[in-house]
């Protein structure tokens, strides 16, 4: 590892012309500035090591638990939205999640995702719409130009979004 560091200070000719004052700030600077760069390194270091050693972990985990489910049939499951009975095989971990016991309802998640979707695919279609029937309106010269913009304008300003 290599540090380069440069103090440039024009108005100073000899150390023997440096205060004492400015000697300590003038050294505790240099010293910051090298333990940063010398902190940052090791962060970064610390943190690839750290990961390696998180995906490692994972990946046995992964691999012991496809391994006895493969074998079994059967897993532990470790969500705490589970209660259901222990070591279930795949088919009634997934018949209680869907029943409405646990506490996490997958129906009531894929619901709400379903109707999201829905909603922005409404949207996107709305305004596909409207963007053809101002297209066709321009051709047969029945649109200003100045009134695309405003119609568009006010459509953003209805549903809560920002026209550009």
């Amino acid at each position: 590892m290599k540090f380069n560091v440069e103090v440039e200070i024009d108005w100073i000719h000899s150390e023997d012309s440096l205060d004492e004052g400015i000697q300590k700030k003038l050294k505790r600077e240099v010293v910051k500035k090298i333990w940063d760069k010398i902190e940052d390194k090791v962060d970064e270091q610390v943190m690839k090591v750290a990961e390696e050693r998180v995906n490692q972990h994972m990946d046995e985990k992964i691999q012991k638990e496809a391994s006895v489910l493969a074998k079994s049939g059967k897993f532990s499951p470790s969500s705490r939205y589970y209660k259901g009975p222990e070591d279930p095989t795949i088919e009634e971990y997934m018949r209680y999640q869907f029943s409405g016991k646990s506490k996490l309802n997958i129906e009531e998640v894929l619901k709400d995702r379903a109707e999201k979707i829905a909603e922005k695919l409404k949207d996107k279609y709305d305004i596909h719409f409207a963007q053809q029937v101002i297209l066709k309106m321009r051709d047969q010269n029945l649109l200003k130009d100045d009134v695309e913009g405003a119609l568009f304008e006010s459509k953003m300003k209805d549903e809560g979004t920002d026209a550009n």
